[in-house]
């Protein structure tokens, strides 16, 4: 029996003393107010920059503790305070402390809970994410733009978290749509926008990664290292893992992998690296912003795609070095007196090209893989040679230092002869001619741009497009799989293909084709296009020839000749546009245009 007493009187005493802590906690938090601070708000995912909606964009309900969590943040932090003390589960990880470890890291700091008594899980998941230690560094992975799916036009953001494992090793998290399997193009596009689609944080190992992009994709990643304090590390690390498998609602112009890979650092940093005056985010924007904050990057990190490793090297080469490369890829054998003479270094280089260029073809949309049997011969040729003394060294412009993609573009007209004004607005990205500094090289892939003219005090619409993709896929070698179909895609509204009729009619481009190079600085190409669209002419063919040619530095040309064929009517359209960019962020152009009317434009272009 007394046994029993003494039990409950040391049960009722700790009871009482966990009661009081709570009490005081509590007392304490709400004295300061601290439900209310952003911080707290950003750790409960609550939209900070919205005030229409003020609760968080976490759909998962186990998110939150308390039962109005997700619109009171309040009642979520007394409910969070009350559940540290709570006593240790059969599975220590389902304890608060180990599902929502950065909530208690930041209460810790603003509420000193440490100095009075409470569990202590052990958090097996939490202390295997992070390798049971604070990250080195955390880095944000830049990865370029894809063609091949239209989520990836604009490029895609990682956060990488740099352990004491090695580079492979390290944990990345990716953002993203969870999308059904086999979803059409056209659905996809249409639920990404209208916000069809859950999506959520996953965690994935760097190499994974790495093999999907560079090496399969063909993307060159950059590595932006953050300089962060070791309390800002541990807390972004620990936010990131509670944040995992998280639902939340994608939308693929704002809330998308840029927004919210930018949200897990916000957390930890003063300026928020999230746009703020435009309803789109775009990774390449992150990057930037990121880099306009004092001291925020302290590293940036080129990580080339496999296509680019085997492009520099090969044109590292001399000429007779690429001779002797096109004469083993020919006769599948190393038997030539050409090789046999080379010293040492020139067949480790050359059989270095080799591999990366077999391995590049082997992943290359193409029907003429290379064989497994060459493949292997150049294997061991190489196990023979010695290893190279130097690992190649990778060169890459830096994609935040690219040209701005949102453009305004002020125009002075001529229209057969009278004389008007043109305002052209484009949200992203960029077009053929824009500077090519960390972009694909003479490509085009354009978003929302739209553009009026006033003519003889007449308002008139000129055209918006919706999407424009070009991409000519160009040669840069010269050899097989470099370089393949050009082909288009062009969404909008527009006047040029009515005949003359002026009217605006909404219509779908589809183009394949080829281009090649034209010498050093010069691209020609020929694109054969599909149109479908409204009003009296709902089908036509098109034929385009055109080149485009860098000038110099400042000065880049584009030249088209289109024939648009409608049932027995035909429209010759005739397009030449030069651009002068005096910096980053402005440029003059010239264009003339002839189709049903004759159009020189004088334009000056602002960068943003």
């Amino acid at each position: 029996m007394i046994r029993y007493i003494l039990f409950f009187f040391l049960f009722s005493i700790v009871v009482l003393a966990e009661s009081s802590a709570i009490n005081q906690l509590l007392k304490e938090a709400n004295s300061r107010k601290l439900g209310y601070e952003l911080k707290w708000k950003q750790l409960l995912g609550y939209n900070t920059g919205s005030i229409l909606f003020h609760k968080s964009d976490v759909k998962s309900e186990p998110f939150f503790l308390a039962k109005d969590g997700r619109t009171n943040p309040v009642s979520e932090l007394n409910k969070t305070i009350r559940s540290y003390f709570a006593p240790l589960p059969k599975d220590q990880n389902d304890h608060p402390q180990c599902r929502f470890p950065a909530r208690y890291i930041w209460l810790e700091r603003q509420l000193g809970i440490a100095r009075y008594p409470h569990p202590k899980p052990n958090c097996n998941l939490y202390n295997e994410f992070r390798n049971n230690e604070i990250s080195e560094s955390i880095s944000l992975l830049y990865v370029g733009g894809y063609f091949s799916n239209p989520s990836s036009f604009y490029g895609h953001l990682l956060l990488k978290f740099n352990q004491s494992t090695p580079l492979y090793l390290n944990t990345t998290v990716n953002y993203g749509a969870i999308v059904p399997p086999n979803e059409s193009p056209v659905m996809y596009i249409a639920k990404g926008i209208m916000g069809g689609y859950d999506s959520t944080y996953s965690d994935q190992r760097f190499y994974r990664y790495n093999h999907n992009y560079v090496e399969d994709d063909l993307r060159d990643i950059w590595e932006y290292k953050l300089n962060l304090t070791p309390y800002q590390r541990e807390l972004l690390t620990a936010h990131t893992w509670e944040m995992l498998g998280e639902f939340y609602t994608y939308y693929f112009f704002r809330d998308n992998c840029a927004y919210r890979v930018a949200k897990l650092v916000d957390l930890v940093i003063e300026d928020s690296i999230i746009p703020k005056y435009t309803p789109w985010t775009l990774p390449y924007q992150i990057i930037v912003n990121a880099n306009q904050v004092p001291g925020l990057v302290s590293e940036v990190n080129y990580i080339p795609s496999r296509e680019n490793r085997f492009i520099q090297l090969y044109e590292r080469l001399t000429i007779d070095e690429q001779v002797v490369f096109k004469e083993i890829l020919k006769q599948h054998n190393f038997d030539s007196n050409e090789y046999k003479l080379l010293t040492t270094d020139q067949k480790i280089n050359i059989l270095n090209v080799l591999i990366e260029y077999l391995g590049f073809l082997s992943v290359k949309n193409t029907k003429d893989k290379p064989s497994k049997i060459l493949k292997q011969k150049v294997s061991l040729e190489r196990i023979k040679l010695p290893p190279s003394t130097m690992p190649p060294q990778f060169k890459g412009v830096p994609i935040h230092k690219s040209q701005p993609s949102s453009l305004i573009e002020v125009s002075n007209i001529q229209n057969n002869g009278v004389g008007g004004l043109g305002l052209r607005f484009r949200a992203t990205n960029y077009d053929a001619l824009s500077i090519n500094t960390a972009r694909i090289p003479n490509a085009t892939i354009e978003m929302m741009d739209f553009k009026i003219d006033v003519i003889q005090n007449e308002i008139k619409f000129d055209y918006l497009t919706f999407i424009n993709v070009v991409a000519l896929n160009t040669s840069r070698t010269g050899l097989r799989g470099d370089g393949g179909l050009a082909w288009s895609l062009q969404i909008g509204i527009d006047q040029d293909k009515t005949m003359g009729l002026h009217e605006s009619v909404f219509f779908t481009e589809i183009g394949l084709g080829k281009s090649m190079a034209l010498g050093l600085n010069s691209v020609g190409y020929g694109i054969l296009a599909i149109q479908f669209q409204g009003g009296e002419f709902p089908l036509g063919i098109s034929p385009k020839v055109g080149f485009i040619s860098k000038l110099s530095n400042h000065w880049k040309l584009q030249a088209e000749l289109a024939e648009y064929f409608y049932n027995d009517q035909k429209l010759t359209l005739i397009k030449s546009e030069l651009r002068y960019s005096t910096t980053n962020t402005s440029d003059f152009r010239i264009q003339y245009k002839k189709s049903f009317e004759d159009q020189i434009k004088f334009s000056r272009g602002i960068y943003w």
